[in-house]
């Protein structure tokens, strides 16, 4: 009866001995085109030329399962799993984000081979940059592939050292402006309206009725940037706003879908702001809400560098970002309503709102008729134990 063949991508025994005066291993193989051919290593001993011959036939079926093996590189792997991530239609804001991450992360660790990606070798790298969840993100879904195609035994972001996290003493809730603060905030913003540039002219910026529509809507910066004349109704028996859309790349373009599938919502407009988005609908020249002086979308970064924080410069408010309207909105709504109604303004789903926007305290039950009895109870009993102590003294 004939031997039955060694599967393909599969090894034989191994049968120790001595080549050219050295310990060796060798062992038959059938390769992926189901040819048998022969393979040997040798050691220092007898067992690690064995162990040598075992990892030159792993490494060798990992390479003909796939186009990664353990001798290629983060780069190489990098390259392969970008098209797979993009294959999932992230949104573009994210692929800006990956694309930054992916490009830190080839510039510490492109160069290393897969082999040589350790779990001390990966901490240390992450332990030099700045790191975020998408340096982390990336790492994970490229090591898995990695993993998956046979190039790695084990994903070393499995056991890196978590992400630092912030000293007790910073670790604080939302902090949010009150009204009071929004009101001093946007009364700067008009001054920095009307003041004079450099060269004299009156700026004309759109930063107060910019700062009233945050705090009409709670809406992030880069949807308000991104509001379009069709997206206002002002007819309505109630004037809406439509959040569905943000701006991406750096302001130059308008994604028309917003952050997450909770962000796109219709939002009622209290009167200020129906007040002012009239005003500005007399004076559009084009279909934006907010148009820059060449016509085109504002752009977060400069908004906030020329703008806003020069506004606040100075002031009790220097350094408040435009999030903080946005926490002023949550905070309000949630201590009027409930923090399910402020996460619905913003967009958010209620546990992110209470993390990230809303300001509490941590209220504790109402206990104050069980003290106040209690109180009253023990006050009863000294008087009763003072009484009996009197009347001893007496006797």
């Amino acid at each position: 009866m004939a031997r039955e063949p060694i599967p393909t991508e599969e090894y034989g025994n191994i049968r120790r001995l001595t080549w050219k005066g050295k310990p060796a291993a060798e062992a038959w193989y059938r390769d992926s085109a189901g040819a048998r051919r022969r393979m040997l290593r040798t050691g220092p001993t007898p067992a690690q030329a064995e162990r040598a011959l075992k990892d030159a036939l792993k490494d060798l079926f990992a390479v003909a399962a796939s186009d990664l093996s353990p001798e290629s590189t983060v780069s190489d792997l990098l390259e392969r799993w970008w098209p797979e991530w993009l294959a999932t239609e992230p949104a573009e804001q994210t692929v800006q984000t990956y694309e930054s991450r992916r490009r830190q992360i080839d510039a510490g660790l492109g160069g290393v081979r897969l082999k040589e990606c350790t779990v001390p070798r990966v901490d240390r790298f992450l332990k030099t940059i700045r790191q975020g969840k998408a340096h982390r993100t990336i790492l994970r879904g490229a090591f898995g592939l990695a993993v998956r195609h046979g190039a790695m035994r084990a994903n070393p972001m499995d056991n890196v050292a978590s992400m630092p996290q912030k000293p007790r003493s910073a670790r604080r809730g939302p902090q949010a402006p009150d009204a009071d603060a929004v009101a001093a905030m946007l009364a700067l913003f008009r001054a920095f309206d009307r003041s004079k540039d450099g060269r004299g002219a009156v700026r004309g910026t759109p930063l107060e009725d910019f700062g009233k529509i945050m705090f009409a809507t709670g809406a992030r910066t880069n949807e308000v940037l991104a509001l379009t004349w069709a997206d206002v109704d002002l007819e309505a028996a109630q004037p809406t706003v439509a959040i569905r859309a943000t701006l991406i790349k750096d302001g130059q373009a308008r994604q028309e879908y917003p952050k997450t599938e909770n962000s796109e919502r219709l939002l009622l407009l209290p009167p200020f702001a129906v007040e002012v988005l009239l005003r500005r609908r007399v004076e559009a020249y084009n279909e934006k809400v907010f148009p820059n002086t060449r016509g085109g979308w504002i752009q977060d970064a400069n908004f906030r560098r020329r703008w806003w924080h020069k506004a606040l410069e100075g002031s009790a408010h220097e350094g408040t970002v435009p999030k903080a309207f946005r926490k002023a909105v949550a905070t309000l709504l949630a201590d009027a309503t409930d923090a399910r109604t402020a996460s619905r303004q913003l967009g958010n789903t209620e546990a992110v709102a209470l993390k990230h926007y809303i300001q509490r305290l941590n209220e504790g039950p109402d206990a104050t008729a069980l003290l106040e009895a209690a109180f009253q109870t023990a006050g009863e009993r000294g008087d009763q134990v003072s009484g009996q102590s009197g009347d001893q003294m007496e006797t």
